[in-house]
């Protein structure tokens, strides 16, 4: 049966798929899409204008070349401004420029927000920065390296083998024998990885073995990892960096709204305090009003509701890991 499936999403076609003779239209399809996600897609958009509109108030609102410039660093930080991997990703997980865009700029509308009524002055920066450098900013030793995965310790020395003997490079040994398909699609590259954040004793042997590979080595025996074993190649050595307050003044201020900002949530409730829904959408009024609040006053869902009140004012503090540096996702 799975051999007769075409997936036909290019286009404006009225079929999205065929199985065998059997063909499922674009027009069942966004039905079904629409009663099984529908209620939470509009949920979050109303979410979202909220916040915008409070973002605007707050004369906050990122630009369009700041949301730019935003997606700009994410390829560089995500994909190592390479476009081709880029636009791999967007095909494999169903994205385009528009839509990423609108979770960049939800993202940078909530961290600002959450920064709204901070003294983030230089000297308050600069002391975060001087007390904070080792752990957020600092860079310790890092190594880069590539990994094949593989389900046997007999496969995994038969690779090994290989990689001795043949003029191939190790990332199209990736290509032809890994596990791993996110792995094969970036050519098993692990970039600037901290060895001492290798702390689960599974992961050990990984670590050791690391610590005494050379540059451009193929490490001689297969490396077991809970169920599966590794073959690996170490790339790079990269010693530690001090980070420099200046070059990346930026990043502290992130940083420092991260920690000491009020968490999304108590943002998100104070965006809607007073915002009146009305939802034109028959399958999703009642539901939604009724979440939302109709009435003149307005309202948020309850969950969001209690947040705002443990934080009226979003003034207390709340301390998070890091700043959300990371691709976006949808409220």
């Amino acid at each position: 049966m799975l051999a007769g499936l075409v997936v036909v999403l290019s286009g404006c076609s009225s079929v999205v798929a065929r199985v065998n003779n059997r063909d499922i239209s674009r027009e069942k399809y966004i039905q079904e899409l629409e009663q099984t996600a529908g209620l939470e897609v509009l949920r979050s958009m109303i979410l979202r204008e909220m916040v915008y509109e409070r973002a605007q108030a707050e004369n906050v609102m990122p630009s369009d070349d700041e949301v730019r410039q935003r997606l700009e660093k994410v390829k560089q930080d995500e994909f190592d401004g390479d476009e081709a991997k880029y636009t791999e990703y967007l095909k494999n997980t169903g994205q385009d420029d528009t839509g990423l865009l609108e979770q960049i700029r939800f993202t940078l509308a909530t961290n600002a927000l959450r920064g709204v009524g901070l003294d983030a002055s230089d000297a308050r920066l600069q002391a975060f920065f001087n007390e904070n450098r080792a752990t957020l900013f600092d860079k310790p030793a890092r190594v880069t390296f590539r990994q094949i995965v593989l389900a046997s310790e007999e496969q995994a020395k038969e690779v090994i083998r290989e990689a001795n003997t043949t003029q191939e490079l190790f990332q199209s040994l990736v290509t032809k024998y890994t596990l791993d398909d996110q792995m094969r699609a970036n050519g098993g590259l692990v970039e600037e990885l901290d060895p001492t954040t290798l702390t689960d004793p599974a992961t050990k042997p990984l670590s050791d073995a690391l610590a005494k590979m050379q540059v451009n080595q193929v490490w001689q025996q297969p490396i077991k990892l809970g169920q599966v074993f590794l073959v690996v190649k170490l790339i790079e050595r990269l010693a530690p960096e001090q980070a420099n307050f200046e070059a990346i003044k930026d990043e502290v201020r992130e940083q420092f709204i991260a920690v000491n900002g009020p968490p999304v949530e108590a943002v998100v409730a104070a965006a809607g305090r007073d915002a009146k829904v009305l939802v034109f959408e028959p399958r999703f009024k009642d539901t939604l009003e009724q979440m939302f609040g109709s009435d003149a006053a307005g309202g948020l869902p309850p969950g969001v509701q209690q947040d705002l009140d443990k934080a009226p004012e979003m003034t207390g503090p709340t301390r998070v890991p890091e700043a959300d540096t990371s691709l976006p996702t949808a409220p």
